[in-house]
Formats: C-alpha cells, structure tokens, sequence
C-alpha cells in the first residue's frame, strides 16, 4: 500500500513537499510503470526515493551506476526476483533495450505499482515508453521548484537563484551562481545535442554556446519581468 507523505527531501538537508508526490502515488495505485520526467537536477530522484522509501518492500536502480547496471546484466531473471516490488529505474533513457522486457514482464504480472521510472523528457524516451508500454504507463511532469511549494518569505531568492534545488538551497547567492553557470554550460553540451533541436556538436563550440546562452536569456527577461511583477502584485506588496 502506498502512504502519502507530506515532504520530501533533498541533498541539503532540507524538506520541501512536492505537488506531484500525491499524483505520483495515485498514479502507482493505478498502473503497472509511472514515468516521471523532467529536466535534469529539477528533483526527480529525490522525490522517487522519498516515496519508495515509505515501501517495505521497492527497489532503487540507478542506470547511470555500474554495479547497478550489472544487476539488469539478465533484466528479466532480475526482475522475475523481484515480482511482489515496486522497482524504480532512474535514468533509463541510458538502457533503451529495458522497454521491451518491462511489457512482458508488466503484462505477465497484470497488476499496478510495477515500475516507477526515471528520466528526462527526451524524443528518444518518450518515443520508446509509447511505443512499448502504451496504456501500461502514465507520464508525470516534474518541475523545479514552483512558487506554491516555497515559503512566501523565499520568493525573492527564487526569483535571484531560480527554482532547481541545487540553486535554491545553495548556501549563498555565490554558490548558485557558480551552479548555475556549470549547469548551462551541461545544459548546452550535453542535453541540447540529445534533444529535438537537432545541433551539431561542432556547432556548439565556445562561441556558439555563448552566443546562445546570450539568446537565451534576452527571449526569456522580458517574460520573467512581468511574471515577477504579476507575483508581487498577487502577494498584495503593490
């Protein structure tokens, strides 16, 4: 049986809820596998083990860890020891193959709570879930953080820091910064090549990725300055 909690918790210590912890749980209630998607760092695997911690009996395999990946050497042996848990699976856009063994092996137990899976909404994951699990899986979005799971009091360093938790909970406004930059600079080498927008690699040299970055941020100002005059004037400061 699944038991909502009311918080969840993070590499810094601290405990924020997220607004998709009930949808998830409700979602496992309902269907063998449950995808939650996301950019990376927004959260996602903090949230899955917080909730399957609260489950005597789940599983935790992280695709990108060697000695975790070794366990799926056999996925189907693997699994079929593993028939009365819930197995979360994060980051298996890195084990594309997996897709076909979940169907059989979701369709041969035919109950829900199977699967919680993990990654980040690429053309390619989503492109194979539907194919192989279709009607066997929902899909939930997870965002950084929104202004409705945050204290009214931390709306101004969200708005300097942003929502993803390793900059919002960085120890200083520094500290983000520097998290920040390194994760643009991921951003643009290493998931933007993988996504829809299909960039050559040799087109994102130094000055390619500073000029987007540039790009980027003069489309998204003028949108974010009306967002944060709209939030003052909702808190009632204007």
């Amino acid at each position: 049986m699944l038991h909502i909690g009311r918080y969840c918790s993070n590499m810094q210590g601290k405990y924020i809820f997220r607004y998709q912890e009930n949808d998830v749980c409700e979602s496992l209630r309902e269907f063998p596998a449950v995808a939650i998607l996301g950019p990376r760092q927004c959260g996602k695997t903090t949230l899955a083990k917080h909730i399957i911690e609260q489950q005597a009996d789940s599983i935790y395999l992280d695709l990108e860890k060697p000695s975790d990946i070794r366990k799926l050497s056999e996925p189907e042996l693997y699994f079929d020891m593993h028939s009365d848990k819930l197995i979360c699976l994060d980051e298996i856009q890195r084990r594309p193959e997996i897709f076909p063994v979940l169907r059989s092996v979701i369709d041969e137990r035919g109950r829900p709570g199977q699967f919680l899976i993990l990654g980040s909404a690429t053309t390619d994951l989503l492109r194979q879930s539907s194919e192989t699990l279709a009607g066997r899986i929902s899909y939930l979005e997870l965002t950084p953080f929104l202004l409705t799971e945050i204290k009214e009091e931390e709306l101004s360093t969200i708005w300097l820091r942003g929502g993803f938790p390793s900059s919002f909970l960085s120890k200083s406004d520094k500290a983000s910064y520097r998290w920040r930059q390194n994760f643009v600079r991921t951003f643009l080498e290493r998931d933007i090549p993988n996504s829809a927008f299909r960039f050559r690699r040799d087109q994102l040299n130094v000055s390619g990725a500073c000029a987007l970055t540039f790009t980027l941020r003069y489309l998204i100002s003028p949108v974010l300055g009306l967002l944060w005059v709209s939030v003052i004037i909702a808190c009632g400061h204007i």
